[in-house]
């Protein structure tokens, strides 16, 4: 299993024993323009030491908790050392260790995911999840994050995944209303570390994986949006070029998405670009969701949301795009605010997550269990027991 963090948050010098090193600001609320790589280690929550999350918080902005290591990167794309070491690997049955230790941040990152995928037993899956989050996390709160998602959708023998990368972006904890427009405007400058991803993992194709030689991994690389994480991702989808794009996507699942419902018109190009990038998309929405009301009534005035509503003109979506409609699932796995506000479907509702699975795992959407098509549209999905 690897695990692995890019980022835009800034960063700090704080002591490990002995040593000064960088790490990402645990509280930090801004983001910079520099692309940065992190290897997770694990994360420890502060009450197992017997000291409250606050202390442990503070404890954080001068000492390292080892949770992840902040791997240099270069500025140019050149992924050749990791063919070479790969080559070196299938020949010789063990690469050298020199050159391993010369791997620098995109590099080590790519290799660690492909050498993995690759160790995957046959008939076994070891897919990588691309997870993006939505509203009001700090860096701390990703961490958790990663966690939980590493319990409920690696730990979990009906999930395909074995491999994550988290895309952290800064968020304000405040609950005050204008930190809504702070993240909002995090999560559009964020979008461009996502979209430089993008652009070093296709150098990487061309450079590494299109080389006959190497085998292929046999493993699939999915993408989960949560909330206005798809802000972020629409904003990396409108710096690409129309043209040339690499189907490089097998399941992308938009959750949640605090976008607007017009986000599919050919007009806007941007998630009309994302059919183009993934092999299906499928848009979960709720219609009871608290959040999202809030978000149109008081921040996006006039401008339904794609996660409580669904798309605008549904017959006219590309012909991968799949609606599931979530509003009559249980929340029974959550607690407290998740629990009531039908927000986080994906963390706090077995049907939920048992379509996901079987979306991840490629079935069909039509013979995915537990759905049923809705009565006037083809590719539009319901789940739930309660459902009527």
């Amino acid at each position: 299993m690897a695990v692995f963090i890019i980022s835009n948050r800034e960063i700090s010098q704080v002591k490990e024993g002995t040593k000064t090193v960088s790490k990402f600001c645990f509280e930090s609320q801004t983001g910079t323009s520099s692309f940065r790589i992190a290897k997770f280690m694990g994360f420890k929550p502060p009450l197992a030491d017997g000291i409250s999350k606050k202390e442990y918080k503070n404890l954080l902005k001068t000492h390292s908790d080892s949770s992840h290591e902040i791997l240099s990167d270069y500025f140019d794309y050149d992924y050749l050392p990791v063919k070479e070491v790969l080559l070196e690997l299938k020949h010789k049955g063990k690469a050298s260790q020199d050159k391993l230790n010369r791997l620098r941040g995109s590099q080590r990152m790519f290799y660690e995911f492909y050498s993995t995928m690759l160790e995957t037993k046959s008939g076994k899956r070891g897919d990588l999840l691309v997870f993006i989050h939505g509203y009001s996390y700090t860096f701390s709160d990703e961490l958790e994050a990663i966690e939980t998602l590493k319990r409920q959708y690696i730990d979990n023998p009906e999930s395909p995944v074995q491999n994550l990368l988290l895309l952290s972006w800064p968020g304000s904890k405040s609950l005050f209303p204008y930190t809504y427009i702070d993240d909002k405007r995090n999560s559009i400058d964020a979008g461009m570390v996502f979209y430089k991803m993008m652009l070093k993992y296709n150098e990487f194709i061309k450079q590494v994986l299109a080389d006959p030689e190497l085998d292929f991994c046999g493993q699939r690389i999915h993408l989960m949006a949560h909330s206005m994480g798809n802000r972020l991702l629409r904003s990396a989808l409108i710096c690409m070029k129309t043209s040339g794009i690499m189907k490089v996507l097998d399941q992308v699942l938009l959750l949640n998405s605090d976008i607007s419902v017009n986000s599919f018109d050919k007009e806007d190009e941007s998630l009309y670009k994302l059919t183009k990038l993934a092999n299906r998309i499928s848009v979960y929405i709720h219609k009871s969701d608290d959040v999202l009301s809030i978000s149109t009534l008081s921040k996006n005035i006039l401008s339904p949301r794609l996660g409580k509503y669904g798309p605008v003109g549904i017959k006219n979506l590309p012909d991968n795009v799949v609606i599931v409609d979530c509003s009559h699932t249980r929340n029974d796995l959550g607690s407290k605010l998740q629990d009531i506000a039908d927000h986080w479907g994906y963390l706090t509702s077995s049907e939920v997550q048992r379509d996901i699975f079987a979306t991840l795992r490629g079935e069909h959407e039509e013979l995915i269990a537990h759905r049923n098509l809705h009565k006037k549209h083809d590719r539009y999905f319901q789940i739930g027991e309660s459902q009527a």
